[in-house]
């Protein structure tokens, strides 16, 4: 029965892993930037996010949601993808701001990248499997 289970969840474990190995690169990438360089925490955030969504169309495109390198499923991911980064730098943004400025700038984008990368990760995840789904049934 636990066989079963994990064949009828291999695409989401996939993913999970996947982006676990991904949140970590963006969050060590977007914190070594903050801390060693004078740039803006959003412009950080965005260019370690950048990083992370081009390595993860890689790993995960065909693995996971089967989908083929057309035209329609790079713009679902490319779409997906600016949301996520404008979902994440909100919320990065939001956190980073309501944190006590006691707390240094770089705990504080931690806990925000943190947050941010939780939320990102199911509403990116759900609603590509839902456009991939789509595409797939239009075009059979």
């Amino acid at each position: 029965m636990e066989i079963n289970a994990l064949k009828k969840h291999k695409g989401f474990i996939i993913y999970l892993v996947t982006s676990l190995f991904i949140a970590t690169f963006e969050s060590l990438s977007g914190i070594f930037l903050v801390a060693n360089t004078n740039m803006p925490i959003l412009i950080a955030n965005t260019i370690s996010i950048v990083l992370g969504t081009i390595i993860h169309y890689i790993l995960v495109n065909k693995s996971v949601f089967k989908a083929s390198t057309s035209k329609k499923t790079f713009t679902v991911f490319l779409s997906t993808s600016i949301a996520s980064i404008l979902l994440q730098n909100a919320l990065v943004w939001i956190i980073v701001k309501s944190l006590s400025s006691s707390i240094s700038e770089n705990t504080r984008y931690s806990i925000a990248k943190v947050i941010s990368l939780i939320v990102a990760f199911f509403a990116v995840y759900f609603i590509r499997k839902l456009c991939y789904f789509i595409i797939r049934d239009k075009d059979k």
